[in-house]
């Protein structure tokens, strides 16, 4: 699935265990709680995506695009994650 165009998708719960997920454009995609072990996002676009559930830690999201409007899981750190950020330096937490 590589650069998929998954934007929008309802993927809450979804199996993403190891996915090649990289260069995907995962915008305004929910991904409240999918299992994103080990997936490979890399280069994704994540503008406006749900992220917020079980802690992302374990994903590869180096050079990851988002903005402030993605919303990642609670006390997640984008910037060591390598997540590049958009518009203002910051990204919503909850």
């Amino acid at each position: 699935m590589k650069e998929a165009g998954l934007g929008g998708a309802h993927l809450q719960g979804a199996d993403l265990f190891d996915a090649d997920l990289e260069g995907a454009r995962l915008g305004g995609a929910h991904l409240e709680g999918a299992d994103l072990f080990g997936a490979r996002l890399e280069g994704a676009h994540l503008f406006h995506a749900h992220l917020e559930g079980p802690p992302v830690g374990t994903v590869h999201l180096e050079g990851a695009r988002a903005n402030e409007r993605t919303v990642w899981p609670e006390k997640f750190d984008w910037r060591a994650a390598g997540v590049i950020v958009g518009g203002e330096d910051t990204a919503i937490n909850e």
